[in-house]
């Protein structure tokens, strides 16, 4: 089956992204809406692959150490911290 760019606006994963090859991840490029929730990862950097993203969840995610990524989202109009200690005012990521 081939894979074409999809017209799907959320999406939800409970994975790492680094188990999701980059070409599946392009054919999502027109997502505005993703929940990485509970998802345990370290890095957001494949965000990029998401530039339309308006909404992002990443509750739960003390595991993430760079949130650098969330500069390459300049729709992004909500984003979800919730249990994330580690990206709270007065972290060591503030």
């Amino acid at each position: 089956m081939k894979l074409t760019k999809t017209q799907l606006k959320q999406l939800v994963l409970t994975t790492d992204l680094d188990n999701i090859s980059k070409k599946l991840l392009n054919k999502f490029a027109g997502i505005t809406s993703l929940d990485l929730a509970w998802s345990d990862f370290e890095n957001i950097d494949i965000l990029v692959n998401f530039p339309n993203l308006t909404s992002l969840n990443l509750e739960n995610e003390d595991s993430l150490q760079n949130v650098d990524g969330l500069a390459n989202l300049p729709k992004l109009t909500s984003l979800d911290l919730t249990y994330c200690e580690s990206h709270q005012p007065g972290s060591a990521l503030e």
